[in-house]
């Protein structure tokens, strides 16, 4: 599978008001799912979250969340 991207593709930490996009670019919190929404939100808040975007598109994200969907333990 190939990906034709016309800008370049940039990765950025995510800022608190991009949680609005990126809810509707994850097929889970699209879908109406309140609690990842809710996730979203918070890893953005929190810094934890970094968006892949062109030209300030998302085109994705990843999380460093230590605690691997609150099913884990945040203690090291």
């Amino acid at each position: 599978m190939t990906f034709d991207y016309p800008g370049e593709v940039q990765t950025r930490p995510a800022e608190a008001h991009d949680w609005g996009a990126l809810t509707q670019l994850d097929p889970v919190s699209a879908g109406g799912d309140a609690a990842r929404c809710a996730n979203i939100r918070r890893w953005c808040e929190e810094g934890s979250l970094i968006i892949a975007d062109e030209s300030r598109d998302p085109l994705g994200y990843g999380v460093l969340e230590y605690t691997f969907f609150e099913q884990g333990s945040s203690r090291c």
